[in-house]
């Protein structure tokens, strides 16, 4: 009797045999220069003996050069940089004195403040143009990518390390594709808005305490979305016991990119497979656009005492109760999109 052992990811690596193997071509060099201008202006007002105004304005611009860049017909945001002049920010602070026996003081203040693009966006924006540079996944379980799989350890192509470029072999060139990565046209710069109101007074000489509340909102952030996927559809599937051949009685719906193969085949010998994607636009991969979408909000409170010692020293204590909750995150996790699903 004859019985089938099923390949699973971890029998594959006990046994020298990888399930997938992913290799990137192309330019491994980018020059994401960027220039940064600042100016600032600001005056004190002292306007009573116990109302004091600190107004302010600050400028910023970031320039990218656009060395190295490439557009592509297939997706004309491809190689282009944002450029954002209107980044002026207001800032305002006051701080009033009640009271000239252990006063109490009340300090306020708002400012916007707009963020910098770091240059790892930019630098995506350069290698993942869909013209120069390729990606390579292979399935081991696919019978025509098995013909082209490498024998474990050895890689598919072995470029020098010092080379500027790896150019994939011509055996692979149907398993290859391309992702574009690119700012959304409405792009603008990251901003983000604080405000805080602090309450202090002198409890006992050279010791005060203190009540303050911070806030700060988060506009623009940087998210990825891949816009190359096609309109997910709802697939059912039957719940098992873990034995896997007892059928529960149930289903469960899960919306899917992807269709699922069901029935055995050469490229699924063991189902059930995802198929590959039918992208809207089928000779490039992922397009990841680099939207200016995302939002956060902290709110946070601190009490706080503190005392004047002598010799120079300064005593404080205090507990902070906080709560923040965004709806993105960095748009860039370890170099790769950490794109938004949901279309």
């Amino acid at each position: 009797m004859r019985r089938e052992l099923k390949l699973t990811p971890l029998r594959a690596y006990a046994h020298q045999v990888p399930r997938y193997y992913i290799q990137n071509f192309g330019s491994a060099v980018t020059h994401p220069d960027t220039n940064e201008y600042a100016t600032f202006l600001q005056d004190m007002v002292r306007v009573t003996h116990r109302l004091a105004l600190s107004l302010g304005a600050r400028y910023d611009l970031q320039t990218f050069t656009s060395k190295g860049l490439v557009s592509n017909p297939l997706w004309p945001q491809a190689g282009k940089v944002p450029f954002n002049n209107r980044n002026v920010s207001p800032r305002i602070g006051l701080a009033y004195s009640i009271g000239d026996s252990k006063p109490r003081v009340i300090r306020a203040g708002y400012g916007l403040f707009y963020t910098r693009i770091p240059q790892i966006y930019t630098s995506t924006v350069a290698t993942e143009n869909g013209l120069t540079s390729a990606n390579l996944i292979l399935d081991n379980m696919n019978y025509y990518e098995h013909q082209v799989f490498p024998t474990y350890p050895n890689a598919l192509a072995s470029c020098p390390s010092q080379s500027a470029f790896c150019t994939p072999p011509a055996t692979v060139t149907s398993y290859l594709s391309s992702d574009v990565a690119g700012f959304s046209p409405n792009f603008v710069t990251p901003r983000v808005q604080q405000a805080s109101l602090n309450l202090e007074r002198e409890l006992a000489n050279r010791f005060a305490g203190g009540v303050s509340y911070m806030y700060v909102h988060g506009q623009n952030l940087i998210r990825a979305r891949d816009l190359n996927l096609p309109v997910p559809v709802d697939l059912t599937y039957p719940t098992y016991d873990q034995s896997g051949t007892n059928f529960l009685g149930a289903f469960y719906t899960v919306p899917s990119f992807s269709t699922w193969q069901i029935t055995r085949s050469m490229t699924c010998p063991y189902p059930p497979c995802i198929n590959p994607l039918a992208r809207p636009v089928p000779q490039l991969g992922a397009i990841n656009e680099f939207d200016s979408e995302a939002s956060s909000v902290y709110h946070g409170v601190t009490v706080s005492l503190h005392r004047r010692m002598t010799q120079g020293f300064y005593f404080r204590m205090a507990y902070t109760f906080a709560h923040s909750i965004d709806d993105g995150q960095d748009a860039l996790v370890a170099s790769r999109p950490a794109a938004v699903q949901n279309t």
